[in-house]
């Protein structure tokens, strides 16, 4: 007894509960949750799943909970409904009749005819009202093959309070099992009894994670649990790479790729050619992987259908690589930066990409992301996080990356009574910088410059490739006047991420997500005519912190302004108790005595 409030304590302690997310008043809480996954003798899996939900508001039952889903594979897997029933306020068992339950095919299936082998289940519970009980209970079995072995993962968690928590892995006795707690959740006990080993976490009290702004996905910060008892040696060969035949291309196809590519001379171009036919040609259902079982379907299946899951459309690439002589592999990437690297972790990993290397020894390997867009050398998609490269002979680790992009904009302004005019240029670099599309930075720049009330003529391009791009500008802004002529004139500190972000001076229970770090740099000098002067200076501004850095300053001489400031995120993900911090940077930086100036 004495371990389990230790655990208990543990979990409370681990997601920062404090006394402020006890005043959030859940819409519901669930008297328990069970968990089960077994591993049978003959290689089939059942997951079992129970709840017992308490309806507190009537946005619990109108808005929240009035259904659930169960998406499956219908092919592979039988879905039985064991439970579903509403116990009234009054005591009365309620059950679901027969035409509560209904098979649909899930929307992210579209028009994509081969996957319509999907289901999915929609339950609707009856007899909802104010502290009614849903009691609801299925379990789903899955035939051996469709997934190379037990893989499950279970987030610890809810946005509703769970006084009883409850997983059970049970696999066939001496059976090996790899089990990964993130986030330095409890590890549960083990026991062994009729001819299977059983792990089992009881957890109780755990209190609600309330929703937040910027909030990341849950599984980013609460404790999860991902379970395997597939090797790596296995997933190898469940995704059939050793098959040759996976990545044949008809000649039809192959005169595609030869097509794609007649323009292109060097490697770097042929590659990411290939990757934007696929990215912008291909469509993609946004199925998640393992309702298909982490199955793979041939190259050239994809290229007919016109349509294929992340991973399809990863082993489409790879084909097409090689169909031109470009050496190409499948690679893996975690869905977040607090993995850990296993492979054989196999509900880890989220996104499929193509690692391409070339004979010439001058040239850089490339990771091509078929999936999302991809504006840099180094796509997005895996960014603080792990990626392997799965070659069926060698299994390769690309370490965990993390460089930020940096945007530098340098202005010569000139100030006349009714506007503000001049030229300047600015610079967008490094390997990730999610504002900004490459291919389309021009038309994007504007846009932020529009945003803020200036015009632009670009005189074009200075420099541009995947990694840079950088142009001169023209901007002009027309002045509006204030009470006693006063000009008010806003300075164009694009700041695309910042300008969405907006903070609230409170505690925070959850950790703060950004798109990615932040490094912006500006330089901006203003030219005044004789009859109109600057009539405040703010005081310089100089922060460092644990989160990042700030500097500020504006400086009058004569009949110019000087503006240089700088502001640098060195966390994308900013733990609560660091949040304060977070708050700092980014209300010194709105400013709005740094972001105008104020003329007469």
């Amino acid at each position: 007894m004495k371990n389990l409030y230790i655990i208990i304590l543990f979990v409370c302690c681990l997601i920062n509960i404090n006394l402020k997310s006890e005043q959030v008043v859940p819409d519901a809480y669930y008297n328990f949750v069970k968990h089960e996954y077994q591993l049978n003798d003959d290689g089939s899996i059942v997951y079992h799943y129970e709840h017992n939900l308490k309806l507190l508001s009537y946005m619990s039952f109108n808005r929240l909970f009035g259904e659930s889903f169960i998406t499956y594979n219908s092919d592979w897997q039988e879905l039985k409904i064991i439970k579903a029933e509403t116990k009234s306020s009054s005591g009365e068992i309620i059950k679901s009749p027969f035409n509560a339950f209904n098979k649909v095919l899930p929307g992210e299936v579209g028009q994509a005819t081969t996957y319509m082998n999907l289901r999915e289940m929609v339950v609707t519970h009856t007899g909802l009202e104010r502290n009614a009980e849903i009691a609801f209970e299925y379990s789903l079995t899955s035939k051996k093959g469709f997934y190379p072995g037990l893989i499950g993962k279970i987030t610890i968690g809810s946005h509703e309070p769970i006084k009883y928590f409850e997983i059970v892995i049970k696999v066939p006795k001496d059976s090996k099992i790899n089990l990964f707690m993130s986030n330095n959740g409890p590890m549960g006990e083990k026991s062994t009894h009729d001819n299977f080993d059983f792990y089992t976490w009881k957890l109780y009290d755990i209190p609600l994670i309330p929703v937040e702004s910027n909030q990341p996905n849950m599984e980013l910060f609460l404790p999860t649990l991902y379970i395997s008892t597939a090797t790596n040696s296995d997933i190898v060969r469940h995704l059939d790479l050793e098959n040759n035949q996976l990545f044949e291309l008809s000649s039809k196809a192959k005169d595609v790729c030869n097509e794609i590519i007649k323009n292109q001379f060097s490697f770097q171009d042929k590659c990411f050619a290939l990757r934007n036919y696929i990215f912008q040609n291909i469509g993609q259902t946004n199925i998640e992987i393992t309702y298909l079982g982490w199955k793979t379907k041939k190259a050239q299946e994809t290229f007919d259908r016109n349509v294929g899951s992340k991973l399809d459309r990863a082993i489409l690439l790879t084909a097409m690589c090689r169909a031109v002589g470009i050496n190409a592999e499948i690679a893996v990437t975690t869905n977040f930066s607090n993995a850990k690297p296993d492979l054989s972790l196999l509900s880890q990993w989220g996104e499929y990409l193509v690692y391409c290397t070339s004979d010439n020894t001058n040239d850089f390997p490339l990771l091509l992301d078929p999936n999302n867009n991809q504006n840099s050398i180094l796509p997005k998609s895996i960014s603080k996080k792990t990626t392997f490269v799965v070659n069926p002979k060698k299994i390769s680790l690309i370490p965990a990356t993390d460089e930020p992009g940096k945007l530098t904009l340098s202005l010569n302004l000139k100030l006349t009574n009714e506007s503000t005019e001049g030229l300047g240029k600015i610079s967008v670099s490094g390997d990730y910088m999610p504002d900004f599309e490459y291919e389309k930075c021009n038309k994007t720049i504007n846009g932020y410059f529009n945003a803020l009330g200036w015009t632009t003529d670009n005189k074009g391009k200075d420099k541009f490739s995947l990694n840079e791009f950088s142009e001169n500008i023209k901007i002009k802004k027309i002045h509006e006047k204030m009470l006693d002529d006063i000009i008010e004139l806003e300075l164009p500190f694009i700041s695309p991420q910042l300008q969405k972000i907006e903070l609230i001076p409170v505690t925070r229970v959850t950790p703060f997500g950004l798109t990615s770090l932040i490094d912006e740099e500006y330089n901006i000098k203003i030219e005044l005519p004789n009859n109109l002067k600057n009539i405040f200076t703010p005081k310089e501004l100089n922060i460092s912190n644990p989160v990042g850095s700030l500097s500020s300053t504006v400086k009058n001489d004569k009949n110019t302004i000087e503006i240089h400031r700088k502001i640098k995120i060195a966390k994308q993900y900013i733990a609560p108790e660091d949040y304060h911090y977070l708050y700092e940077l980014i209300s010194a930086w709105k400013n709005k005595y740094h972001n105008n100036v104020y003329l007469k």
